[in-house]
């Protein structure tokens, strides 16, 4: 067995448990805090600059990135409308109603076990001289961006309904 396909052997699995509790915790009730929105938006963004910055030298992968971050956010706008808020005694809760967060999570996990299968049957040596030609595929991106636009809105839409209410 290579190296990459060890890799790829610890990795999918381990992305594949991620992936499942996020989706688990994207169909509950959960408290609306006031820090998690924010730690939010600011990761996203800074995702969004370092995926630009890989992509800056392919036009069609910044086409791919920009047109997931748009998609993403009209995403992320039609989801918040969705959602449901409680204000109780113990606090804002809020319960997302759209499967447009954990459908994004399944392409992306779809997306990521077809990059690992490209990888596992690549040279180690390929592997590692063409890395940045990867990451920086079109369509890679596009998922990527649409996951960013789409945490990026429903996050800053949280904060503007718990600073509504």
């Amino acid at each position: 067995m290579t190296p990459a396909a060890i890799a790829v052997a610890i990795a999918v699995p381990l992305a594949g448990w991620r992936l499942y509790m996020r989706m688990r915790r994207l169909r509950t009730r959960q408290r609306l805090g006031a820090r998690r929105p924010w730690v939010n938006v600011v990761l996203t963004a800074v995702l969004v600059m370092v995926l630009g910055l890989i992509a800056s030298s392919s036009p069609p992968a910044m086409a791919g990135l920009g047109v997931g971050v748009v998609a993403g956010g009209g995403l992320g706008l039609h989801a918040l409308r969705r959602t449901v808020f409680e204000a109780t005694p113990a606090g804002l809760f809020y319960t997302p109603g759209s499967r447009a967060g954990v459908l994004l999570g399944l392409l992306l996990g779809a997306r990521i076990a077809w990059r690992a299968a490209e990888l596992a049957r690549m040279d180690t040596a390929v592997l590692v001289a063409g890395f940045p030609g990867q990451l920086a595929s079109p369509s890679t991106l596009a998922v990527l961006g649409a996951l960013a636009g789409y945490t990026g809105a429903y996050a800053a839409g949280l904060i503007h309904r718990r600073r509504a209410s």
